[in-house]
């Protein structure tokens, strides 16, 4: 069987994994490809990995193997105006449903492109005098192929997206009202990308120093010091750190400021990871 997986793996890369478990066992029964391709078409899965694909009566528009060269095609053309091909999803789904073949596709992507050009001035005025908001050429343009994109920009879905996942490629598990408050505050992917590359080394840094100083300070006074002499509470976090750096908290960037000092004293190199502790409560915005 596990020869078999590899096999078919080699033979349907199109197909996730969860797709090539059902093929697999549909073959190893019934030792035909018909009949597994047929399972693999009526499992709850394929919509998600094929969408409108299926028409009412059962039947493909697209064999599985088309269906991924025509998607990618699409998400070529979106590349090459700069766009990113996740946003644009639903609507490869749409345009496989109607039957869009990539070459028109393209040809409208350039259509679309021609004419907002002239506009594209006008239109950014006209979402900064609205929503506030400074939209760059190419998420106008995004827009504009597809107004899901459009209205996804209008409630900060996308911006959000780009932000939360900065922040876990680096190890930090923000929660959505968090990640919101960082998108209202106006943090670009851009600007997330270099806030959380920082605090992948500062927010470590921080809490060992946090550990070393503040808990050794308070659990002296209560007579609970470990035996290593340091405190064992959790440290400085990820949410001081961004009410530091982006809400220009003053307590936190006090607190920052009094932890480098005394590690200056006492010229003694302190590591230690720390990526979550208390939280504070200005991060996520009423």
């Amino acid at each position: 069987m596990d020869e078999f997986l590899r096999e078919a793996r080699a033979l349907l890369p199109w197909l996730p994994e969860s797709l090539i478990q059902i093929y697999v066992n549909a073959f190893s029964q019934t030792q035909s490809n018909d009949i597994a391709i047929a399972e693999v078409r009526k499992s709850p899965e394929y919509a998600q990995v094929f969408p409108k694909n299926t028409r009412e009566d059962g039947t493909v528009r697209l064999s599985e193997q088309d269906y991924a060269a025509v998607k990618e095609s699409y998400g070529l053309t979106v590349e090459d105006y700069g766009l990113n091909p996740e946003y644009f999803q639903d609507t490869f789904g749409t345009l496989i449903e109607k039957g869009i073949a990539p070459n028109e596709f393209r040809a409208r992507v350039e259509a679309a492109r021609s004419g907002i050009t002239e506009n594209i001035p006008a239109v950014k005025e006209y979402y900064r005098t609205n929503f506030g908001m400074n939209l760059t050429d190419n998420q106008i343009f995004a827009s504009i192929i597809d107004p899901t994109v459009g209205e996804a920009l209008l409630e900060g879905r996308i911006t959000q997206a780009q932000i939360g996942g900065e922040a876990a490629s680096r190890g930090f598990d923000l929660s959505p009202d968090e990640v919101q408050a960082l998108e209202r505050a106006g943090l670009t992917q851009g600007q997330a990308r270099q806030l959380f590359a920082a605090a992948e080394t500062e927010v470590p840094r921080l809490a060992a120093l946090t550990r070393r100083f503040r808990g050794a300070e308070e659990e002296v006074a209560e007579g609970q010091l470990t035996a290593s002499g340091l405190s064992e509470r959790e440290g400085f976090d990820i949410e001081e750190f961004v009410e530091a750096q982006v809400f220009a908290s003053a307590e936190e960037r006090e607190e920052i400021r009094r932890l480098e000092s005394e590690e200056a004293s006492t010229f003694s190199p302190i590591t230690g990871p720390a990526r979550r502790g208390r939280r504070v409560q200005g991060l996520v915005q009423e």
